[in-house]
């Protein structure tokens, strides 16, 4: 029996060793990164580019190949890993957004109701988004309050449909945002209520003759036609086929500029940030009620207390928006987190207060580094900052973090989705997949996230380069040559 103790324990043990030789191999080669990645940073391309890089194995905490990586720079869109990771570890990734729908007033015997149809705003980004089948859209909240208000025995309010939008008090876009983007898809801000991501779409004609204007030919939703102007031009030749919307949420007309072909049958859609999303939909929503069998008068009634809650529309779960954050790369969502970060530890939406606190909880994680500065939710501030060191730092909280155990699943597969699948090649024969979120604006690329096998990250990786002079296709390029390169390393 002795003996046989000492065998099950002999064994024990040498199962142990292997393990965890097993668990220290380091799977990319150390000497080979550091040389692939200093080829990489002396491309003639990147002369004049800054460029942090850093790669850690999440098994044993230790960098294994590094560049300047200490220098802060801007990470664009990369930064949304920050903002939906500390979002998922605060609220969980069950949390939903609730926009509330009370009648406010007294029902009347003639089937009319004396009050108003008023609706809470609480910051909920994908309301009626098309991202998401599951969610009702706008149709379909108007059927399902027709449906109540009918049992109700009401046909008809005599009052208006009300939007309380005081949960966030703030301008909707980020005073550190590029005036220039403001007005398009992707710098919609964010309002206590969202509607339909905050977008519009807008087609344009072709010029007719060089140095012509390309005229509108349709907006949708219709009802914005009047809001928007286009002064582009159509040329034969353009130097630069770059067609945008210039306004923000203040703006009584939107500008489309730019230039763009002429001369031919062809037509161009863009999309555009809604300047007042809640007028909009209030005004979709007393079509579509009307329709529907149910009057809105439109009178003017006071509010009152006596409230009735008859529908809450529901959001997906707060892991379903920050995986399309991630993946679509939608401004408006993490800039919507940033304010339920703020609410959940401040007790208020105060974007400032909320940008405070963020930026307090990533540099304790990172080992209070005062070079991490962030001035929105989302990275499309160009003042953004923060080095490849400190981002793997985040990166291996992420990991470490039991809320956030699969928060890699989130973030795209680089292979099969993204920029770089024209190019990206891998056949390491460690099976290591990439999952990467990637951040770009004029002149800035970067990736960040982890390596992936057997379905657990095992490095965590970050590379940001600002400045560089090639096109943004070719250095998309020259990075998927990058990973191959280090994927495909003995």
């Amino acid at each position: 029996m002795l003996r046989f103790n000492r065998c099950v324990l002999l064994i024990c043990i040498f199962l142990v060793c292997i393990h965890c030789g097993l668990i220290g191999q380091r799977l990319l080669s150390k000497t080979q990164l550091r040389k692939i990645v200093k080829e990489f940073a002396h491309k003639p391309e990147l002369k004049s580019a800054s460029i942090s890089f850093a790669l850690i194995d999440l098994r044993t905490g230790k960098k294994i190949a590094t560049l300047d990586e200490n220098r802060a720079l801007v990470p664009a869109s990369a930064q949304k890993i920050i903002s939906c990771a500390i979002v998922l570890d605060k609220l969980k990734g069950d949390y939903k957004f609730i926009t509330p729908f009370y009648l406010n007033g007294v029902p009347k015997a003639d089937g009319s109701f004396d009050g108003n149809l008023e609706i809470i705003g609480k910051g909920d980004p994908s309301l009626a988004s098309a991202h998401f089948t599951a969610i009702p859209k706008l149709q379909d909240i108007a059927d399902t309050l027709s449906l109540i208000l009918k049992r109700k025995g009401i046909s008809k309010i005599n009052g208006k449909v009300l939007v309380d939008e005081s949960y966030i008090t703030d301008v909707p876009e980020n005073k550190e945002w590029l005036w220039y983007d403001l007005g398009n898809y992707y710098g919609a801000g964010s309002f206590a209520f969202n509607y339909a991501e905050n977008q519009a779409s807008i087609s344009l004609t072709a010029a007719n003759k060089e140095g012509g204007v390309c005229a509108i030919l349709k907006v949708q939703p219709n009802q914005l036609s009047s809001l928007y102007t286009s002064r582009v031009i159509g040329k034969e030749q353009p130097h630069k086929e770059d067609v945008y919307v210039l306004g923000n949420s203040k703006s009584c007309v939107q500008e489309v500029l730019g230039e763009w072909r002429c001369c031919r049958e062809d037509t161009l859609t863009i999309h555009s940030a809604l300047s007042n999303p809640s007028d909009l939909f209030v005004h979709l929503l007393q079509d579509a009620l009307n329709r529907n069998g149910v009057l809105i008068e439109g009178s003017t009634i006071a509010s009152g207390d006596k409230r009735e809650l008859i529908f809450n529309c529901e959001s997906p779960m707060l892991k379903d928006l920050a995986g399309l954050a991630l993946t679509k790369s939608i401004n408006l969502y993490c800039e919507s987190f940033l304010h339920q970060i703020g609410f959940a530890l401040n007790g208020t939406t105060n974007r400032q207060e909320a940008l405070i606190k963020l930026n307090q909880i990533v540099q304790d994680i990172v080992g209070n580094d005062q070079s991490v500065v962030l001035e929105d939710g989302s990275g499309l501030s160009p003042k953004n900052m923060i080095s490849s060191s400190d981002f793997v730092s985040f990166l291996q909280w992420i990991n470490k973090t039991e809320s956030l155990n699969s928060f890699w699943q989130l973030l795209p597969d680089n292979v099969n989705q993204g920029p770089l699948t024209k190019w990206l090649k891998p056949k390491n024969k460690y099976q290591l997949n990439l999952r990467l979120k990637s951040g770009s604006m004029e002149r800035v690329r970067s990736y960040c996230g982890f390596l992936i096998r057997d379905n657990k990250p095992v490095y965590a990786l970050s590379l940001m380069i600002n400045h560089y002079t090639c096109t943004g296709e070719y250095m998309n390029e020259l990075i998927a040559g990058l990973f191959n390169k280090m994927l495909n390393s003995k």
